[in-house]
Order: C-alpha cells, then structure tokens, then sequence
C-alpha cells in the first residue's frame, strides 16, 4: 500500500476531469483512477439562472401577474458577492423585479455569501397587447462581468370578444 497525494489547482472556473494512471510491471494492465474537479473563482462569481424568460400573457387592465421565483442568482466564487443594482433596462413601463428584500443600492447591497443562492420574483402588468421586451439588469462586485444582462418578455392580452360597429 502506499498513499499518493494528488493537488488541484485550476487555471479556471468550473468542471475538471482527468485520469491518474500508474505505471507498474503488473502483467494485468495500468490501473487508473479517474479524478474529478470543480474549479473555484476566486472572487464573487455571479450566475443567474432563468428557467423561462416568458413571463406569459395578462390582459392589459387587469393588474400585474407575479411569475414567482422567476430567477436565481447564486454566488459561485469564494468571496461575498455584492449586488448594488436589479433594474429593468428596458421594459420598465410593464416589468418589475419583485420579492427583494428592499432597496438594493450601493449604500444598501444584497450581499450573497458563496455557494448561496437568491431567488427573487417578476411583475408584469402590460400597457398594450402584443409581445413587450424587456431587460433585465443585475449589478454586481463580479470581476468578470460586473453587469449581468438578460432579456424578458411577456403578452398583453386584449379581450377576447369586441363589439365593431360597421356604421
């Protein structure tokens, strides 16, 4: 028996695999191991996961419709990630982040520790029929991209049936 010390050290973040093999005069072959890895960044490291950037239809009129847990952003770094900023970019007028924890600014962060997640909600309460774009911005502490963008949409519906008057 004898112990063999294998080190880790990535040159990025994410998913490593390999394979330890070990010469030796064995008539059967060289055994291996395989080894598997997940690479760290050292910093925050925002990821935000959408499941469906619809937000669905709702008739214009009737109020917003909540689209619950409509995305999470985790922390896949090793330190603090700092969220000063979730703003729509576009699409303000029928799109609103809902389910935060107040007012997220530079003086007030949502501060992510890592490995932790954090789900917040979407509002939609369209103006007009027809398909609305939007965009949603995240602003964050992470090296690597300091400003997250991800595009949404939703359908303002009409009423199904109207009444036309052909005078």
């Amino acid at each position: 028996s004898l112990d063999i010390t294998v080190r880790f050290d990535p040159a990025v973040a994410g998913a490593a695999t390999g394979r330890l093999e070990i010469a030796s005069g064995d008539a059967v072959g060289t055994p291996s191991v395989l080894l598997a890895g997940q690479g760290v960044s050292p910093f925050a490291d925002l990821v935000l996961s959408v499941g469906n950037n619809n937000a669905g239809g709702q008739d214009v009129g009737s109020g917003a419709r909540i689209v619950d847990d409509f995305g999470v952003i985790t922390n896949a770094g090793s330190e603090s990630l700092t969220i000063t900023a979730i703003r729509l970019a576009g699409g303000a007028e029928a799109f609103a982040v809902a389910g935060l924890p107040g007012v997220i600014s530079a003086a007030t962060p949502l501060v992510i520790a890592p490995g932790a997640s954090f789900a917040f909600d979407l509002a939609f309460d369209p103006g007009q029929t027809g398909l609305i774009r939007g965009a949603l911005e995240i602003q964050s502490n992470d090296p690597d991209a300091p400003v997250v963008s991800h595009g949404i949409v939703g359908t303002g519906a009409g009423p199904l049936a109207s009444t036309l008057d052909y005078g």
